[in-house]
């Protein structure tokens, strides 16, 4: 009995006896001073002492007891909450054995009771810390995953949030079976390159593209860390989902690179132009001293032929400088209302007497391309189509299929590139398409700049496709091309539709020299141009007054404007411009 007492008294646990014959009970001093009463203060009843449980946890309580008494339980043991004696409620657990009589009447039951009032109170603190962090876990928009670092490489996945099963589509179970090598798309040297910062610096920041459940590739930013959880190595990775961001980089490089197109063409437009003038004149005093020298000549001479020869060359010359005018839209062109459709057809009838047998040329038009019309300059048009046609005859090394179509294509806003002043609508599209070598994309992105070729020296001046690309800009249009190596070459000519109120009448040029006897003002800055048109001129039997200041022609034609029936003046010349000497000159004499 003396150790019962020592044993009852050492313990913090609360004993008790509940005598069910009587419905009395016997608790120990720890039992009372668990509660906060004094020991005569606890009821001696079993029912009241019932009483002071919680009502959330009577009906299980009693449940307990009831199988246990029932023997459907070997022991009597569960947790509730209890009532003490300042009105809060303290977490117990307790446990009780039974005694029976020889029929298995249940006479008493003895048991204890302990205190884990601070036990629930951490477990519930971790509980609200777990929901916590559960719900910034799963509020996070990018994905997160935590697998463990094993002594044989990367472990599964321990834990994800909902917007990794969200983005890539496999359930929590499905994902707790998978690893990082299963949603990732890399090479093993990428891997271990990975692997070996995040070991050396504890966290590493890269991109990757993952796999989706449904096998749809997407690209993402992975932010890794090294984390300790119980003595365990894991690594945590932020994932963040960027097919926005690379779409948009991309976007950002392409409006990059058409813009750097732009300016590359428009400096080297102004060069061009600048280069052009100043040769241009040189050629056209070339050609005039040819052309007076033949006229002076004696026919059937053995010089004539060799003047020939050198106007045919400064000819040439001068049409590669009206190459070169164009590109840098310097040229002035008179623009008509054609029908698109009647030009290809001449122009193709044109192709076929020079086309080698070998090629098969071949027109496809669409059945709404029939009443085609644009407001264009035949010549020009034409130039575009020969030039391309003949470069598709090189590349198919004159062997192979030359199409050329004809269309009514619908431009947005998205497909007109920066580069390009076109608007969107309906465009009328001319397609040159061949079956030859194709490029590169390295060679598409050079194949518009001026003096540029793949042609071997002697072969190629590099002028006609940047001739094509000015053409077309200064008839508000584009240019796309489309060609895979070995493949073949596609270019597409847009040209807004216009209606086909116009003409179609291509003017022919009349070689023969006119004649006269009307007085001329003939205004260029280059001594050497003015005198050759005066001498030209007067050949022709006309009267000339040359001036090679614009300043003094617009005085002497102040002072003498019914003298003359007609001016000629060049347009680049210090002081006054040709066009604004001509307004003057038109304010004095309409």
């Amino acid at each position: 009995e003396e150790r019962l007492q020592l044993a009852v008294a050492g313990t913090r646990d609360g004993l008790w006896d509940l005598d069910l014959k009587t419905n009395t009970t016997y608790f120990s001093d720890n039992f009372a001073h668990m509660l906060g009463y004094e020991h005569a203060e606890l009821p001696p009843a079993i029912d009241e002492l019932i009483q002071l449980v919680h009502p959330d946890d009577l009906a299980l309580l009693q449940k307990k007891l009831n199988d246990y008494l029932d023997k459907k339980t070997p022991a009597y043991e569960t947790s509730f909450r209890i009532l003490t004696k300042d009105g809060s409620y303290r977490w117990v657990t307790g446990r009780g054995e039974a005694v029976w009589d020889q029929d298995g009447t249940p006479l008493r039951i003895t048991g204890f009771n302990t205190d884990i009032t601070a036990r629930k109170q951490a477990e519930l603190e971790l509980l609200k810390s777990e929901l916590k962090f559960r719900i910034l876990l799963n509020n996070q928009t990018d994905a997160l995953f935590l697998h463990k670092v094993l002594p044989s490489g990367i472990g599964k996945f321990s834990e994800i949030n909902d917007s990794a099963i969200k983005h890539y589509g496999y359930s929590r179970e499905e994902f707790l079976q998978l690893g990082p090598a299963d949603i990732t798309l890399h090479e093993e040297e990428i891997k271990h390159a990975i692997y070996e910062e995040l070991t050396e610096h504890g966290h590493a920041t890269f991109e990757l593209t993952h796999i989706r459940k449904s096998g749809e590739l997407f690209p993402v930013e992975v932010k890794a860390a090294e984390v300790e959880l119980e003595s365990q190595k894991y690594i945590l990775s932020t994932v963040r989902d960027i097919s926005k961001r690379v779409q948009a980089e991309t976007a950002r490089l392409e409006l990059e690179n058409q813009l750097r197109q732009k300016y590359k063409m428009e400096a080297v437009g102004v060069m061009a132009g600048g280069m052009a003038h100043n040769f241009n004149n040189n050629l056209s005093i070339i050609l005039g001293n040819l052309k007076l020298s033949k006229m002076k000549l004696p026919e059937n001479t053995n010089i004539d032929s060799y003047l020939e020869n050198a106007q045919i060359a400064a000819v040439r010359s001068a049409d590669l400088i009206k190459n070169i005018m164009s590109y840098s839209r310097n040229n002035i062109h008179d623009k008509n209302t054609i029908k698109l459709p009647l030009l290809v057809d001449e122009t193709l009838l044109l192709l076929r007497a020079t086309t080698p047998t070998t090629i098969n040329l071949q027109q496809k038009n669409s059945a709404n391309a029939k009443n085609i019309s644009i407001d264009a300059d035949a010549s020009q048009i034409q130039e575009c189509l020969i030039n391309l046609c003949h470069n598709a005859m090189q590349a198919m090394d004159e062997k192979g299929d030359l199409t050329v179509s004809l269309e009514i294509d619908e431009l947005l806003s998205q497909d007109i590139p920066a580069h390009y002043h076109a608007t969107p609508g309906d465009y009328a599209k001319l397609s040159v398409t061949d079956t030859g070598c194709g490029m590169t994309q390295e060679t598409i992105d050079k194949i518009f700049d001026l003096f540029f070729t793949t042609k071997p020296v002697g072969q190629g001046t590099g002028v006609g496709l940047s001739t094509v690309q000015g053409i077309i800009k200064d008839h508000n249009g584009m240019i796309k091309v489309h060609s895979t190596e070995g493949e073949g070459t596609t270019f597409e000519l847009y040209f807004p539709l216009v209606d086909p109120t116009g003409k179609n009448d291509i003017a022919v040029e009349n070689e023969s020299l006119p004649r006269g006897t009307e007085h001329i003002l003939f205004v260029d800055d280059d001594e050497m141009l003015a005198t050759l048109g005066e001498t030209m001129l007067t050949e022709m039997g006309y009267q000339v007054t040359t001036m090679t200041n614009s300043q003094k022609a617009l005085e002497h034609f102040t002072a003498n404007s019914d003298k003359f029936k007609l001016v000629i003046t060049d347009q680049t010349m210090p002081e006054l411009t040709g066009q604004e000497l001509i307004l003057a000159i038109k304010k004095i004499n309409p």
